[in-house]
């Protein structure tokens, strides 16, 4: 594998370091596939990522076979073992024998730029920062907008979500799929989007996914014409919408120049009557009632907006590219980069029709028992892995799993979907209004 690293590459330094730092690392870095794990023993969960690996506890050993295999002018970056010794005793033999010193030093609860202060405070900086530039007038040629969608077995709700980001002002809209096995592909291209790749996968990986979605950003927006696109990221079940009324693409053409992140709101939408949605419908039609989601009970922040996500990213062709991280709350860019003061809301609908919903989140989150026999220790779900790497080993898609018969029974005062470590439990339902219907087929 190490023949077709792309030079030069970014080298991640993991010696024995705990596998969870070594994936928030990774997820951080944005998934790149010019990057190349060095000394971590457990490469398993690594889809793609080029490594060399090692046995023993000498660390000179793997710095010895990059020496041999890696241009020392690569960039690199060192994850952490939680030991302050071992670590200054690492990063002296990492420049000790010629390669640059790390630009980023990946401890369990964020990235920091030197050792001292990760050993120190234990408290990141902030990955971007607000902008305090008045709007501007809209342009005559504002920056064109392309939307990018994740998908698997979403074949009810994707024709209404794709159609919503036309309506939205997105000229172009991507599909990067799961090897959907209904007709998810299908409703897409009817609604007219573009299938930029179809990937195969025995679980689910959510960092594979981003890495696979901000690859399609960098090819499309590199091979088109525009010195400058912006891009709307969004699953299945996610309707994003314009603030004031705007759309999306009209707001951003108010931004000042210097802004290319916007943050999201977003609103948990339920179903309280039948019925309680309808396919190539937007579901907010039949299911208007929904929860603002409050940041403030997470103790991390994704920003210091206190956003709950940040969909849309400015790729500018002479400029670094931003990497979206897992689920679009944050990314990554080697340069400063600003976000509006200003944000988008993005309507979520994770709970649709009954039987077809429950049927997904069985698919997603039920141990696996295809061979027939009664479900063993050594049966996973597909959703195994990110639950691995989750708060109290539960990722979003197993709470909403977990919660389930709550929802429709209508037992709002037991009904526990948000993230964190002690997310609050009971949802107040308020009524949003929305567009009565959708275009059919795009313009």
């Amino acid at each position: 594998m190490l023949d077709n690293v792309v030079r030069p590459t970014t080298i991640v330094f993991a010696f024995d370091a705990p596998l969870i730092n070594l994936l928030r690392g990774l997820n951080l870095l944005g998934c790149n596939q010019h990057l190349l794990v060095a000394g971590q023993s457990d490469t398993s969960q690594l889809y793609e990522v080029p490594c060399i690996t090692y046995s023993g506890s000498d660390d000179s050993a793997i710095i010895s076979v990059l020496t041999d295999k890696v241009d020392h002018s690569s960039e690199t970056v060192l994850i952490l073992s939680g030991k302050h010794e071992i670590d200054t005793q690492r990063l002296a033999l990492i420049i000790e024998c010629g390669f640059k010193k790390p630009r980023m030093y990946m401890h369990s609860c964020g990235p920091f730029g030197n050792l001292k202060e990760a050993y120190k405070s234990q408290i990141p900086d902030a990955w971007v920062q607000v902008s305090s530039a008045p709007s501007v007038k809209p342009s005559k040629h504002p920056v064109p907008l392309y939307g990018i969608i994740g998908t698997r077995n979403e074949d009810d709700i994707i024709y209404a979500c794709v159609r919503n980001a036309f309506d939205q002002g997105c000229q172009k809209v991507f599909l990067i799929d799961n090897q959907s096995t209904d007709k998810t592909k299908e409703e897409a291209l009817e609604a007219g989007a573009e299938l930029f790749v179809n990937y195969e996968t025995d679980k689910y990986y959510e960092m594979l996914r981003i890495r696979l979605m901000n690859d399609a950003v960098e090819k499309v927006s590199l091979d088109s014409k525009n010195n400058k696109t912006w891009w709307l990221w969004m699953d299945a079940d996610e309707f994003p919408r314009g603030p004031d009324n705007k759309t999306i693409a009209a707001f951003l053409a108010e931004l000042p120049e210097e802004v290319r992140v916007v943050g999201a709101k977003v609103v948990n939408h339920f179903p309280t009557s039948l019925p309680c949605y309808k396919t190539r419908t937007h579901p907010g039609k039949l299911m208007p009632f929904g929860e603002p989601f409050d940041c403030n009970e997470l103790k991390a922040k994704h920003c210091p907006l206190n956003h709950w996500k940040h969909p849309l990213h400015r790729f500018d062709r002479n400029a670094s590219p931003i990497r979206a991280l897992s689920g679009f709350h944050t990314a990554n860019c080697p340069e400063k980069i600003l976000e509006s003061q200003r944000a988008i809301t993005i309507h979520h609908f994770p709970f649709r029709e009954k039987e077809n919903t429950f049927r997904r989140y069985q698919d997603l989150c039920k141990p696996d028992n295809s061979s027939g026999t009664r479900i063993t220790q050594n049966s996973f779900a597909r959703i195994d892995f990110d639950d691995s790497v989750s708060i109290k080993k539960k990722s979003c898609s197993t709470r909403r799993y977990e919660n389930l018969e709550f929802v429709y029974n209508g037992q709002w005062d037991k009904v526990c979907i948000a993230p964190g470590e002690s997310p609050k439990v009971g949802v107040t339902l308020q009524k949003y209004e929305f567009p009565s219907s959708l275009k059919s087929k795009k313009n």
